[in-house]
């Protein structure tokens, strides 16, 4: 059953809407679903935001930017600490602006200070972290505002000192690229690896040089070196959900708390399990370049897996607080759709995820000279924005490797047509696709363990 229910006025994105249905049982209601609105035309030429988004720093002042149509009030909230124990905070107003932006300026210099937004909307209210933070506390629970250029390690942008390595930009350049796979934690956490107790199974412990096994074999940054690999692919560095960041009660940096990091949490910001303070948001940052500076050094470009695909807990992230049920793609009822099997599929076709995506690759790029991404579950993405995507970052570098996995992981949302999956290879000239037929062919399914391939009989 459908019905046609003419509105007297404008839609108001800031409200919830019920429909009540008079039978000769009584009433029965349903709340409606907004979701397929913003699909249309008509909410893009309303709120498609071009501007800047985020915490913009100057010493003067710090302009705070956060994109919420839907929102009826938003507040600034500035803390002291990235511990959210302390509560302490002064509130400002927010602003909103002609395309569904809020906007605070707070004057005065705020290096160092955490913040958060409160968002109300048809949902009720929520404290939320600014989805474009750049650095955090403890576990994320709060952004940062820093003055990035005092997380820069000695010698960051002299060419002479950070020597980033340069294999080319042709066909034949990447052909050529030895690509070696890793989790930054499983590199150093053994003590056979004759890393430093402190900077095991951390971003330091893949700066120090001369590490060896007690039989005398190079380990960490020198085995690498020693392979002859070209990159340096790392299974996910931004801040993720499953590693608790508490020094105090965590075994994770010996033998305890693990994951390899497809649960995202927050974006833009280092993961703080491998820093060596997690509750200070500047040492996550200057530790990561830190590790970058010493492989680009070593002759090793610096690939970061990316996982945009999907979050760690949709109902509870802070795109769906701040944009109920825009960020992600929606059944017809209102539920999350899963082609990540994580329980959620972001929607990149959505003109503020895909901005989203490429302004976080760039900020990598531009500010931690990232060489490369790889994407987890490609498949989920849509056409339209790998080459988008693409085009934004071969313009900041020119060298830069893109590649991807050519599949989802259950039913996605989008038409086989768009998806960025290793059929539609040619429609992104630019864009590489791990190729599991080959895979497969070789060594036989990874879903079966008694399947052979070629090269297993």
């Amino acid at each position: 059953m459908s019905a046609s229910i003419p509105f007297t006025a404008d839609f108001d994105f800031n409200k919830s809407y019920t429909v009540y249905d008079e039978s000769d049982d009584g009433f029965t209601s349903m709340g409606v679903q907004i979701t397929k609105l913003y699909d249309t035309a008509e909410f893009g030429e309303a709120f498609d935001y071009t501007g800047t988004l985020g915490a913009e720093y100057s010493k003067a002042q710090t302009k705070f930017t956060v994109w919420a149509p839907t929102a009826s009030d938003m507040m600034l909230n500035i803390y002291n600490s990235g511990d959210k124990t302390d509560t302490a905070k002064t509130a400002h107003n927010m602003t909103r602006g002609t395309k569904g932006e809020w906007t605070a300026v707070v004057a005065g210099d705020l290096d160092g200070k955490y913040y958060t937004y409160t968002v109300t909307n048809a949902d009720g209210e929520s404290e939320v972290v600014d989805p474009y933070a750049r650095s955090g506390g403890r576990n994320g629970v709060r952004g940062m505002i820093l003055d990035l250029d005092l997380t820069d390690p000695e010698g960051w942008n002299d060419a002479f000192a950070h020597k980033i390595p340069d294999y080319g930009t042709t066909a034949d350049a990447m052909s050529k690229a030895v690509i070696w796979e890793a989790q930054l934690r499983d590199i150093t956490i053994h003590e056979s690896s004759g890393v430093s107790e402190a900077n095991r199974g951390k971003f330091l412990g893949l700066t120090e040089t001369g590490t060896k096994t007690k039989s005398g074999k190079s380990t960490a940054l020198d085995y690498i070196k020693e392979l002859g690999v070209t990159q340096v692919h790392f299974q996910p560095l931004f801040d993720f959900a499953s590693v608790e960041e508490n020094f105090a009660t965590a075994t994770y940096n010996k033998n305890g708390e693990y994951n390899w990091g497809y649960d995202p949490l927050n974006y833009n910001m280092p993961e703080g399990s491998y820093s060596s303070n997690p509750a200070d948001g500047r040492t996550r940052v200057n530790e990561m370049k830190q590790m970058i500076m010493a492989l680009h050094n070593a002759g090793i470009q610096v690939i970061m897996d990316v996982v945009y695909n999907h979050v760690s807990n949709a109902g509870s992230s802070n795109f769906e607080k701040l944009v109920p049920g825009y960020y992600f793609r929606m059944s017809a009822s209102g539920e999350f759709l899963n082609g990540s099997g994580c329980g959620n599929e972001t929607a990149s076709e959505h003109y503020m995820f895909r901005k989203f995506m490429i302004d976080s690759v760039k900020y990598w790029t531009e500010e931690y000279k990232i060489d490369g991404f790889r994407f987890d579950l490609m498949g989920l993405h849509d056409v339209t924005t790998m080459n988008e995507l693409y085009a934004a970052l071969k313009a900041v570098n020119p060298d830069v490797i893109v590649y991807g996995e050519g599949w989802d992981a259950g039913t996605n949302g989008l038409p086989e047509s768009d998806r960025a999956i290793i059929s539609n290879a040619s429609k992104m000239p630019n864009v590489a696709v791990f190729n599991d037929i080959i895979r497969d062919g070789m060594k036989g399914s990874v879903f079966t363990i008694t399947d052979t391939g070629y090269a297993t009989g």
